[in-house]
């Protein structure tokens, strides 16, 4: 179910090419954007004046790709010219995911794509419609504070939730703008083709990280003559029912639970070493449910503890904390809040995003009476919770439904995953892969984590950096052996 670029947005894009073409044999950085606004202002950024390579800039372009010749926004980019000009293969325009997370901020970080990458491509990171500096999504702070939990447990608890979300979604509205029913993976997908035509570029080659892999997704779904090369790292599917997804989210935290158990269990340094983790994280809970753990619920306690175990790292941390909590020499953390940072615009956009198939307190209560059995001993998926129950009464538009990736590109594609991950399981990665066909490369790292080439591991970086560079795919069934969190 492709959702294509309307007849005349393809006029228009065609006019920018048409004035943008030259740019390709200069620099990239003067060309004509979408949205009418001219050439990219290129002019270093305010924020990171240190760094005389980082260059911001923006473009002007359509709050409704449907209607382009209506109201507008400007999209903020930061770009990372190659540090090796002669060897510059072209730019590579990167999604990290969220919803929510700033491109224009990631791009700063020297760590995020190794030095080969960056030596041989225009890094550009953009922030998404409704982030960060492009017309972010605003809302009350007071109402904001008064947000329930996301998992009702009672008709009373449900009707209050849905009331409160179709409140804060009336209060953002007001306070945004009409962008606030723009913020979809498709409109932002054609967002990324008119940062392509603003840069003059023919083909540009795409990193997405998570919700950003929805947005490669359907950047290939509607572009894929324009892509060099696509990398899909821990990648969403988006084919699912609002029901497995929140099933397959809740089991993939029970399974990390599981794994980190058992790497406490073998790491002699582990706060918790010697001990039944999963049954201290049960005890926990039912403490945090008696109102007994210092002002932590259920659902606070499963969102510090799901959140924390996307990186590996954080592992030796985590569990001293919970050895903390457990001795009652710890209050809660504000670490337990992170998740809502990048909220609403991550509730907002996941709604438009995903039908729920919810209507009723009985249909929600069942979908979570499935996922308590998936995941025995965590019970609430926080990050499903997140997303899901703030679509409770959502009245806006489903812009994006559900629906199998559908691309027709020539080009390989690298689909990479870990084994554990407890955001978005392999087996989304599998699925995604097999619908893509045999165009797609399936790659697992056989260990955790939540966004493979972030963590910086020294084999499967060098599968994501050959593939950027040369094209090259790793072979069928590859993968890379587990590291071990370093205490």
């Amino acid at each position: 179910m492709r959702k294509t670029f309307p007849a005349a947005m393809r006029v228009l894009i065609a006019g920018v090419l048409s004035l943008g073409g030259a740019a390709i044999t200069n620099t990239g950085s003067a060309s004509a954007s979408a949205g009418g606004s001219g050439r990219i202002a290129w002019h270093p950024c305010a924020e990171h004046q240190a760094d005389q390579r980082l260059q911001c800039g923006s473009i002007t372009l359509p709050v409704d790709w449907a209607r382009p010749d209506g109201p507008t926004f400007e999209l903020a980019l930061a770009r990372r010219p190659a540090s090796d000009p002669a060897a510059r293969i072209g730019t590579l325009t990167f999604h990290p995911g969220g919803p929510g997370l700033s491109g224009v901020d990631a791009v700063s970080d020297d760590r995020y794509f190794n030095p080969e990458v960056l030596r041989r491509f225009d890094v550009v990171g953009f922030d998404p419609r409704g982030v960060g500096r492009s017309n972010p999504v605003v809302c009350s702070a007071e109402l904001l504070a008064q947000r329930p939990e996301p998992v009702p447990a009672s008709q009373h608890a449900y009707d209050a939730l849905v009331t409160f979300n179709r409140a804060l979604y009336a209060d953002c509205r007001r306070r945004t703008g009409p962008l606030t029913d723009h913020l979809d993976s498709v409109s932002v997908a054609h967002d990324v083709d008119a940062i392509r035509a603003a840069l003059g570029e023919r083909e540009i080659t795409f990193y997405g990280v998570s919700y950003g892999t929805l947005t490669g997704q359907a950047y290939a779904e509607n572009y894929p003559h324009r892509l060099r090369a696509l990398v899909l790292d821990s990648p969403m599917d988006h084919s699912q029912s609002g029901r497995s997804f929140y099933v397959t989210h809740t089991a993939a935290a029970e399974n990390i639970l599981t794994q980190f158990a058992s790497w406490c269990d073998r790491t002699t340094t582990c706060a918790l070493h010697g001990r039944d983790v999963e049954a201290l994280f049960a005890s926990l809970s039912a403490r945090a449910d008696n109102g007994e753990l210092g002002g932590y619920t259920r659902y606070g306690l499963s969102t510090e503890f799901q959140f924390t175990t996307w990186l590996p790292a954080n592992w030796p941390a985590l569990a001293a904390r919970l050895a903390e909590l457990d001795s009652g020499q710890a209050a809660p953390s504000p670490a337990s809040a992170s998740a809502s940072e990048v909220r609403p615009l991550a509730d907002l956009a996941f709604c438009q995003d995903w039908r729920t198939g919810v209507r009723s307190f009985t249909d929600f209560s069942r979908i979570v009476a499935q996922s308590s059995s998936a995941a025995p001993h965590l019970r609430v998926g926080a990050a499903a919770a997140e997303s899901f129950g703030f679509c409770l009464g959502y009245p806006g538009g489903v812009t994006n439904p559900q629906h199998p990736v559908d691309v027709d590109m020539r080009r390989p594609i690298l689909v990479v995953a870990a084994q554990h991950d407890p955001a978005t399981p392999r087996r989304w990665a599998a699925t995604v892969a097999e619908q893509i066909g045999p165009n797609a490369r399936l790659f697992t790292y056989q260990g955790w984590g939540h966004g493979v080439y972030r963590q910086h591991l020294p084999c499967p970086d060098a599968v994501v950096d050959r593939y950027l560079i040369d094209g090259r795919l790793p072979a069928p069934g590859a993968g890379c052996a587990a590291v071990d969190p370093r205490p």
